[in-house]
């Protein structure tokens, strides 16, 4: 066989890798974690499927749990080769579960698909299985040793080659097959098998031959039962007649009253469709009555709170505002009027304020001094007007200055009055009382009321029809839905007339039906008890058999199980007869796998170790340079134990083929010595098999003159 390529679309570390593959030794290079470890599995799996689960060795006992790449629900690749003249195409594929397994094989020629089993892929072109397959033409990285299975394949192989040149043969499948028989008269628990159930039966019928003879003593006690129980048979098929003409009579009568009561509640139905129908109707009159008597409140219908809140406090800044215009008014008439005094006040003090009197006054005092002194003392008179004439003039002066202090007091008023209705004037209360008064005045306008509380009373009003017509529209629906149901519910009923009335007293047909069913069951016991009574009196009442026919039927059960008490041991014998034929099979194949082993061993140690004893568990016993010491192969260094069965293995492989056909090594001599690789290596130089592929991550010595190919999972 001939790997050509590997083709690794995703199985554990490696994805969409590619390998090239050779005939003849190829020594493969890659550093760690490169992938050859998982190469070498993925050529096993390939060929064998995934091994078995191993439970106690967790993770990796679990061959598709282990490989499953990271994050990914399946692994799949592809393995091109040729075997005697032949091109393959190897597809595999594997899932989380084995359900979601595929394995196809193709040819390389025109890739027409040949048909194959999945399980015996490795079997077909190595013609051995996956045990086999490990101890012999794949090495793994834990070193060449290897040890005896449970079942092993390998050994019976080689001894069935050894006696008679097939390898096919197979004298442990003959050893089975006599356990197999030898098992199936007595179980290998010794619990079980045919002898043990010869030898329940003969038990069996001892003791029925024993009852038997007892049972034949009460026949007389059973006619006596027979009769009794064939007149309570009689008696009961009349109680059960009359029974069942009560049972006809109450389902007439429980017919004929749910018929009644169906009629009942068909009129009852009636009338309450009637009923909905009728207050469907006011509904929805009441609905129409409602919706014509919101169409004039649809002005305010759709104002909310918030829009009266709004007016009312528009309304109540249009009060306080029409209180401001009112003493903006009172305050320009004050101011008038306080103006108005003012002048008046200024127009008297100005009449008071005469000079040409004050004038006179002073002429007439004068004169008169003037005219008392010079002409007669009569003429101070006019003196004397002159000073009361003066008198009353400074009268007048101190009425003005009061008059003025007056006029400055209204004036300071004034101008307060001034001030104040300069700051309500600043305010624009007249426009913004214009502004709320034609904004109140719209609303209400449009609503169809001239006050807030008229609005408020309209938009109340307007709500209270709305949710009762809310509450309208749902009843109309419920009444609409009350009165399809009930139509509905009625044109399903059958009609029923009116009949003339069935008269019963008596149990209902349940407890009729119940005890007819009670006296049946008990009938139907009686007629059992009647036909086995009969049947044990029609065979003399010695129960289904007669004595004689029991007694005959022992003594055919004792003679068989003699026959095979003598069948067994007579297996028994031919079995360790076998056995101990395959022991000396083992031991005649050993000195040819001696003879092999020795020679590799020998060269491949330099002489040191010349001779070899292989046993049959595959444990190694060589002899040293003098021959006077025999040591066993555990007690040798790692690196010779591996080197031991790596001779082993390759004379294995000589033994069981004319030409090896592949050989698959990982870093196999890993704890060589210098001396022994290249031994080892010249070895393989030689081409034992067809091909042989040597992982590593070591380069070799320039002085072992190796081909190598490097390999890398980037």
């Amino acid at each position: 066989m001939i790997l050509q390529k590997i083709e690794i679309e995703q199985f554990a570390g490696l994805k969409n890798y590619t390998l090239e593959l050779k005939p003849g030794f190829q020594y493969l290079y890659g550093h760690n974690e490169a992938g050859k470890s998982t190469i070498c599995a993925f050529l096993s799996v390939m060929f064998y499927g995934l091994p078995p689960k191993k439970s106690k060795d967790g993770i990796k006992g679990d061959g598709r749990l282990f490989y499953m790449p990271w994050g990914e629900r399946y692994m799949a690749g592809t393995v091109y080769f040729e075997d005697k003249g032949k091109e393959y195409v190897l597809k595999r594929r594997f899932g989380k579960t084995a359900k979601g397994d595929s394995c196809t094989l193709h040819s390389g020629a025109d890739w027409t698909e040949i048909p194959i089993d999945a399980k015996t892929v490795g079997q077909h072109f190595f013609g051995m299985g996956a045990d086999a397959f490990g101890k012999s033409l794949f090495i793994s990285q834990l070193g060449a040793a290897f040890a005896k299975g449970k079942e092993d394949e390998l050994m019976e192989r080689l001894s069935n080659l050894e006696k008679t040149g097939d390898e096919d043969a197979s004298i442990q499948k003959a050893i089975k097959i006599l356990t197999d028989a030898e098992y199936e008269l007595v179980s290998k628990t010794g619990r079980g098998g045919a002898i043990l159930q010869i030898e329940q039966e003969i038990e069996q019928l001892s003791v029925e031959r024993i009852a038997a003879r007892h049972k034949n003593l009460s026949f007389r006690d059973l006619l006596e039962e027979i009769s009794q129980l064939t007149k309570e048979r009689d008696e009961a098929v009349s109680a059960l007649s009359e029974t069942e003409e009560k049972r006809k009579q109450a389902q007439a009568y429980e017919q004929y009253a749910a018929r009644k009561e169906q009629r009942k509640q068909q009129q009852d139905m009636a009338e309450r469709l009637a009923k909905e129908r009728s207050a469907f109707a006011r509904a929805e009159q009441e609905l129409a009555e409602v919706q014509g008597r919101l169409v004039s409140y649809a002005a305010v219908a759709a104002l909310e709170t918030d829009v009266v809140l709004q007016l009312a406090e528009k309304e109540s800044v249009c009060k306080i505002l029409s209180e401001k215009e009112e003493k903006l008014s009172a305050l320009s008439a004050e101011a008038s009027r306080m103006e108005a005094e003012l002048t008046e006040a200024e127009n008297k003090a100005k009449k008071r304020v005469n000079v040409a009197v004050l004038s006179v006054a002073v002429v007439l005092l004068l004169l008169g001094i003037i005219l008392g002194i010079v002409w007669h003392p009569v003429a101070f008179v006019f003196s004397a007007i002159g000073v009361a004439i003066g008198l009353l003039s400074l009268s007048g002066d101190k009425e003005i200055k009061q008059a003025k202090q007056d006029m400055a007091v209204l004036s300071a008023q004034i101008a307060e009055k001034k001030k104040e209705e300069a700051a309500l004037q600043a305010e624009n209360i007249s426009q913004k009382l214009k502004q709320y008064r034609g904004e109140l005045e719209f609303v209400f306008r449009q609503a169809g009321t001239d006050s807030l509380t008229g609005l408020a009373e309209k938009i109340e009003t307007a709500r209270t029809l709305e949710h009762k017509k809310e509450s309208l529209e749902k009843e109309k629906q419920r009444l609409a839905d009350s009165v399809a149901q009930l139509e509905a519910s009625l044109k399903m009923m059958p009609e029923i007339s009116e009949e003339p009335p069935v008269a019963y007293e008596g149990p209902s047909v349940k407890m009729l039906e119940d005890q007819l069913k009670r006296m049946q069951n008990e009938q139907l016991e009686r007629e059992r008890k009647l036909a086995q009574m009969n049947a044990r009196a029609t065979e003399g009442f010695s129960g289904t058999r007669g004595v004689s026919v029991i007694e005959s039927e022992l003594a055919d059960a004792q003679e068989r199980k003699a026959e095979m008490v003598k069948r067994y041991e007579a297996i028994r014998l031919a079995r360790e007869a076998m056995e101990q034929c395959a022991e000396e099979l083992k031991s005649n194949f050993a000195p040819v796998l001696n003879e092999k082993s020795g020679a590799l061993i020998k060269r491949l140690t330099g002489g040191r170790y010349r001779e070899v004893k292989v046993t049959d568990d595959y444990t190694m016993m060589l002899k040293t340079p003098s021959g006077t010491e025999i040591i066993n192969s555990d007690y040798v260094s790692a690196g010779t134990c591996d080197l031991l069965y790596f001779a082993l293995r390759l004379a294995v492989l000589q033994t069981l083929y004319d030409a090896v056909p592949l050989l698959i090594m990982d870093d196999t001599f890993l704890q060589f010595d210098k001396e022994r690789q290249q031994a080892a290596f010249d070895l393989l130089k030689e081409n034992p098999a067809e091909q042989i592929l040597y992982f590593s991550c070591h380069e070799p010595a320039q002085d072992l003159n190796l081909t190598v190919q490097t390999i890398s999972n980037n």
